[in-house]
């Protein structure tokens, strides 16, 4: 008897997201927004694959109440759908996705999202602004880039929060891929094609060490990194090119090549040569010693050595007083009078 009432009655799909809020066609799937945020977009890759947008759009009236993203299906690659999104804190991405195009651009609050799968970050120019994956995402704190094959133009552009990046060995990285995160401390680049990768780091000011296996430092790569002291330059390197650590604080250089990598008379311009240090394999030592700008440097030392003594180093200076060398190599010595007339036997470290 009761049944025929059941038509009264309006009925709401409630599950672990909470009810739907809206829906719309995601190219042959669909994406649905829930109660608590989070959107999930489940389909298929798209028919016309030269074009990732045709058949997916978000209105622009949604795009401010998703927090959360999560894609399912097969999808491979992503447009510029989700960019712009200013409450986006979370992205999930499945394991097909290879591709990023200009996707969450100027999504200030996005702190998670993997990108182990990803091979390629493209950026999108429309007229004079560029439009690049994930510049102006300033909650992002560590980018790990594995499998990258391809870093877009201004790719993290101003991504003022992240404070770590690590690269494979494969990637491409483009023109000011990483400018002016400021907060970023440390930077390994294994052995990336910097080819294109003009003023890519420049304005990074809390950047201190590098680690680097490639052959080529393009022009400006560093500029203007004002708190670079310590870069690992491994052992392929060939060439510095024009002011690429131009403003920097470098005082040590570890580097493991044969034949002195050939620098630019302004590589390091803005910086006191005489001042930093190279850290080179004692057979490779002299060639240094006689290059241009290389030659101009404070001195060469066993980088082994070095880079395995933990700071501060004290040792004692006979019986009469002792000596210590901080992280930066400057040495206190704290000594009275030697005893003997053989000086060197007391001071010698």
């Amino acid at each position: 008897l009761a049944a025929q009432y059941w038509n009264l009655f309006t009925f709401e799909y409630i599950g672990e997201h909470g009810g739907i809020v809206e829906s719309g066609q995601a190219y042959d799937g669909l994406y649905v927004l829930y109660s608590d945020s989070t959107m999930i977009v489940s389909a298929s890759a798209p028919t016309n694959p030269q074009n990732i947008n045709t058949g997916f759009s978000i209105p622009s009236s949604t795009l401010p109440k998703i927090k959360r993203l999560e894609i399912q299906g097969t999808l491979e690659k992503l447009g510029w759908q989700f960019r712009n999104c200013p409450n986006l804190e979370e992205v999930v991405l499945g394991p097909t996705f290879s591709s990023l195009n200009s996707s969450f651009y100027n999504c200030p609050k996005l702190k998670s999202i993997n990108l182990d799968n990803i091979r390629y970050l493209y950026s999108q120019q429309n007229g004079n602004q560029v439009f690049s994956c994930f510049e102006g995402c300033v909650a992002l704190t560590e980018v790990n880039l594995p499998n990258a094959v391809e870093i877009g133009d201004n790719c993290f552009k101003g991504c003022t929060g992240l404070t770590k990046v690590t690269l494979g060995d494969e990637a491409e990285i483009g023109m000011e891929a990483f400018s002016n995160c400021t907060a970023l401390k440390r930077a390994e680049l294994g052995s990336a094609k910097l080819n294109g990768a003009l003023q890519a780091f420049q304005g990074c000011t809390a950047l201190r060490e590098i680690t680097y296996s490639g052959t080529r430092m393009p022009a400006e790569i560093f500029k203007g990194c004002t708190s670079l002291h310590k870069i690992n330059l491994g052992s392929s390197l060939q060439d510095i090119l024009s002011e690429a650590f131009a403003n920097t604080a470098i005082d040590t250089i570890y580097i493991q090549c044969p034949t002195p990598p050939e620098a630019a008379a302004n590589a390091f311009s803005g910086v006191t040569l005489s001042s930093i240090r190279v850290m080179v394999p004692e057979v490779f030592r002299y060639p240094y010693s006689g290059e241009p700008v290389w030659k101009d440097m404070y001195g060469f030392y066993e980088d082994e050595d070095y880079a395995e003594l933990d700071f501060p180093i004290h040792f004692a200076i006979g019986n009469n007083g002792f000596g210590v060398v901080d992280e930066y190599g400057n040495l206190t010595i704290n000594a009275m009078g030697a005893l003997t007339s053989d000086i060197r036997k007391y001071v010698e470290p």
